[in-house]
């Protein structure tokens, strides 16, 4: 996710708030599978239910931004 964030983030197609989230969902699934790893207790702390919700929120808002919006390029890009 960490990749396509970035390019989400620095294309000019898309918003930048839908790369940010993307790449902040990469850290959320990756505290999400350590945790659940290493901490025994993790399932039942406040962080376990608000890790991976920049990763809901950017995957979800990219899926619907892309049907609703289509990816909209520029008209210097259509013209070559």
């Amino acid at each position: 996710m960490l990749p396509f964030g970035y390019l989400v983030f620095k294309s000019d197609m898309l918003p930048k708030l839908l790369g940010v989230l993307l790449m902040l969902g990469c850290f959320g699934y990756l505290i999400e599978v350590f945790g659940r790893i290493l901490v025994p207790a993790y399932p039942q702390s406040m962080l376990a239910d608000y890790a991976t919700s920049p990763a809901a929120l950017g995957e979800i808002g990219t899926c619907l931004w892309l049907l609703i919006f289509g990816a909209q390029v520029k008209e210097s890009v259509r013209n070559g």
